[in-house]
Parts: C-alpha cells; structure tokens; sequence
C-alpha cells in the first residue's frame, strides 16, 4: 500500500491502536465480573492474578520505553484502589509515552511495543478464558 494513500496506518499507530483495544477488552471482561469471581480459581489462576501479571508488564514495559527515550518513567500507581485502575492508568500513560516519541520509531522501540502487543494478547485471551470458565 502506497504510505501516501489515505487508507494507510504506520506500524507505530497499529501498535497504538493495539495498546488501545487491549485497554477496551479487559475494561469490557472485567465490567462483569463480581469481586468473588474475579479471585475464583479457573484453570489454576484468577483473574486477579492475571490482572497482577498485565500491570507488573505494564510498569516493566514503561521503564524500557523511558530508558528507550531517555525521559522519566511515569508515576507510580501502587496506592491506587484497585488492579483495574492502576492498569488502565498505567496504559494510558503508556500510550501518552509512546505519542510523544513521534511518528517513527527507532526499531528498539518498535520492537518492544511489538512485544508488548503479543504479551497483551496472551493476557486477554487468558481472561477470556477464564470468563468463560465462570460463565459456564
């Protein structure tokens, strides 16, 4: 696709969206889910755990983009209220650093964010997973 044509998106905005949707999907997972179900135990962990897991990649993949672009890490959430707050904070501020890298990446970066999309889907399709489980 010509990169001049209007339907064209830049690798560095697909990522930004992916960042985005992952943001969505676990909003609308999670929207459902009462306490006790969010700390039952399907197929060996919760989603509590799950949630855990995406904020610790989440902080750890901040720390890389802001080494990458030599600014601060963003503040930490570890007073927040709860897993869900912290890790929708944490991306939008996420999304918020990797904006304001500009428009092209140098391949560290982009590589990184790549891997951070792959990570995020794992995570969500391990929540789905256990959603199911709690629905059936």
């Amino acid at each position: 696709m010509d990169r001049s044509s209007p339907e064209y998106i830049s690798q560095e905005q697909f990522l930004i969206t992916e960042l985005h949707y992952t943001l969505g999907q676990v909003r609308t997972q999670l929207g459902d889910l009462s306490p006790v179900e969010r700390c039952t135990e399907i197929g060996g962990r919760t989603v509590e755990q799950l949630l855990q897991h995406m904020n610790t990649d989440e902080l750890r993949f901040q720390t890389q983009y802001a080494q990458l672009l030599s600014v601060p890490v963003p503040d930490d959430l570890t007073n927040a209220d709860a897993l869900e707050q912290q890790f929708e904070t944490r991306r939008r501020q996420t999304i918020e650093l990797l904006r304001a890298a500009g428009s092209t990446w140098q391949p560290a970066l982009l590589g990184t964010v790549q891997q951070q999309v792959h990570a995020d889907r794992r995570h969500a399709t391990a929540i789905a997973t256990c959603h199911i489980g709690l629905r059936q």
